[in-house]
């Protein structure tokens, strides 16, 4: 490994020995990385050092995930079944998943998802949720 063309050419050169990478990809900010490097010739990182690290990456997690909560002002006018589907929805659930958890047809939940897409002047689903969640279909 020291002996590689990759640590002779770049980590020697850098002075940089052990190091810790994470990145975090997300389709509305792109890739977000972190790196963390020891100087060449000091100890390496320990097990409890890149658990911290883990531990910092999943702890941010929630800066690269999209809302999945609507607007008070949108849920006004709906009745609860509706608001209900809607939140469901914004979960990311399939229509029959959301029957099975409401404890409703199939049939009944697409019947509020189309009354949704009336409400809202939408024609789809993903429409309908960068609407409700605030983020443009076009991104």
């Amino acid at each position: 490994w020291y002996r590689s063309e990759h640590v002779q050419d770049f980590r020697r050169v850098a002075r940089v020995d052990s190091c810790i990478y994470t990145a975090a990809r997300s389709s509305s900010t792109g890739a977000t990385c972190l790196s963390i490097h020891r100087p060449w010739g000091a100890k390496p990182f320990s097990e409890r050092e890149r658990l911290l690290v883990d531990a910092f990456h999943q702890a941010c997690r929630w800066l690269h995930a999209p809302s999945r909560t609507i607007e008070g002002a949108l849920l006004r006018g709906l009745g609860p079944r509706l608001r209900e589907t809607l939140q469901a929805l914004a979960r990311g659930l399939s229509e029959k998943q959301i029957a099975a958890e409401l404890g409703l047809s199939r049939h009944t939940v697409h019947e509020y998802a189309k009354a949704l897409h009336r409400h809202f002047g939408v024609s789809s689903r993903s429409e309908l949720l960068a609407l409700c969640l605030g983020t443009s279909s076009g991104s």
